[in-house]
């Protein structure tokens, strides 16, 4: 199976002072990231973490390991772009903060 789809916006921070700042806006924007990025490696993760365990049990193990190899980056992106809704979300409060 395919990996997850790259982050969507994750990696572009957004910006200070304009519009996408606001609480509306930012609000907005980490729900669609979730959303089109680790909710979607998630659910791809849990179809195939099924054909994994239907593999062992029709004792399928090629089947298996192969669908079990492609769990993990999918993951580890989900966990990166997490990291990065996270980090922007960090600086938006201390820019809130500041007052910048």
């Amino acid at each position: 199976m395919s990996s997850a789809p790259p982050p969507s916006g994750a990696d572009r921070p957004l910006a200070a002072g304009s519009d996408a700042s606001t609480y509306s806006a930012l609000c907005d924007h980490v729900a669609k990231v979730i959303h089109d990025s680790v909710l979607q490696a998630l659910a791809l993760s849990m179809l195939q973490a099924d054909l994994c365990r239907r593999g062992i049990e029709a004792g399928n193990r090629e089947m298996a390991l192969a669908e079990l190899s492609g769990i993990e980056p999918q993951l580890q992106a989900a966990v990166e772009t997490l990291r990065g809704v996270i980090a922007e979300l960090q600086a938006a409060a201390q820019s809130d903060r500041t007052g910048g």
